[in-house]
């Protein structure tokens, strides 16, 4: 029934039998455990079932946690209310990113206009393959016209992002080749399998094998790369929480690597044996001069301020 529910709000077909695939393994899980009753679940069931990933990505990770705690929701079992771990894979051990050298040479490859929208709007925007497939004909012509580009992301949320010179032109070129413009016709009219197998093939012609989330983790790293604030990256790729967005980044041994021998080494640092003493130069005759002066003068001024009192005030005061 959980997986029925799942295709029936709507999600591709190849998120649901993954899906699917993970729960099947799971009760099995729980076959060994001697838990078959789904209302016995235990948060910390879920827990050593999901650190047994600890090897994959952190992406990974999540989407196996994000799954239970729909699951046990599903199943009203009040489990998934303390099911709040921190992953194990943060440093992304298996991770798929094009380095900007790739990222460079991808965008100079000769593509189709199809595969042009689906490639610059993850390289060059972010976008979810989703939020690609949602965008209509009319969508495309005002992102054109005001520079702006509006994204209906996951779960109904909507986002303005300004539009990337790139994947304006990519939306020019799409737009030009349409024998009628219809505003409501999708842009991309595909499903996102076929998408996603568009993108695939022209990974194999380019030669090296990526995905369209592949592209939108390209996007998120080379701007962190590029020292944009993660804040902002946050805003640009939609996510609720700055927490994800560090995931798509993957801080890795090398960039801590990178980040130490740009700090600087001790040997770069001006060291001094011996702190040097500071001389204080003597007093000079004509500092004394001065000094004699000063004294001389507020003695004036305090004799005038005391006669002009008793002027006033009489002298018995």
């Amino acid at each position: 029934m959980y997986i029925r529910k799942r295709r029936d709000e709507g999600l591709s077909e190849k998120y649901v039998r993954e899906q699917a695939r993970i729960l099947g393994l799971f009760r099995k899980f729980c076959h060994d455990r001697g838990v078959n009753a789904p209302a016995r679940l235990s948060s910390e069931l879920v827990k050593e079932w999901v650190l047994r990933f600890d090897n994959m990505s952190a992406i990974y990770q999540k989407h196996i946690l994000v799954t239970f705690r729909t699951y046990l929701k599903f199943i009203r079992n009040d489990a998934h209310l303390d099911l709040r771990m921190r992953l194990l894979g943060h440093s992304r051990q298996r991770v798929d990113w094009l380095t900007p050298l790739e990222t460079e040479q991808v965008l100079d490859t000769p593509m189709t206009a199809l595969e042009a929208v689906l490639i610059r709007a993850g390289l060059l925007q972010g976008l979810r393959r989703v939020e690609i497939l949602r965008m209509t004909v009319e969508d495309a012509q005002k992102a054109v016209e005001t520079g702006v580009l509006g994204v209906k992301g996951k779960g109904g949320r909507a986002r303005s992002v300004p539009l990337h010179k790139g994947f304006g032109e990519a939306l020019r070129a799409r737009l030009d080749r349409l024998p009628v413009a219809e505003p409501a016709r999708p842009l991309v009219p595909f499903s996102e399998d076929w998408a996603a197998e568009l993108v695939v093939r022209f990974s194999l012609r380019f030669g090296r094998r990526f995905t369209t989330h592949t592209l939108r983790r390209t996007f998120g790293r080379n701007l962190w790369l590029r020292g944009i604030p993660i804040e902002t990256i946050s805003e640009l790729m939609g996510h609720s929480s700055t927490d994800t967005t560090r995931l798509y980044l993957g801080l890795n041994i090398s960039d801590m690597r990178k980040a130490i021998s740009e700090y600087g080494t001790k040997s770069e640092l001006k060291i001094l044996e011996k702190v040097p003493e500071r001389r204080v130069a003597p007093p000079r005759e004509k500092d004394f001069e001065d000094a004699e002066d000063l004294i001389r003068r507020a003695a004036q001024v305090v004799g005038r301020i005391e006669r002009e009192i008793c002027e006033r005030v009489g002298p018995d005061v």
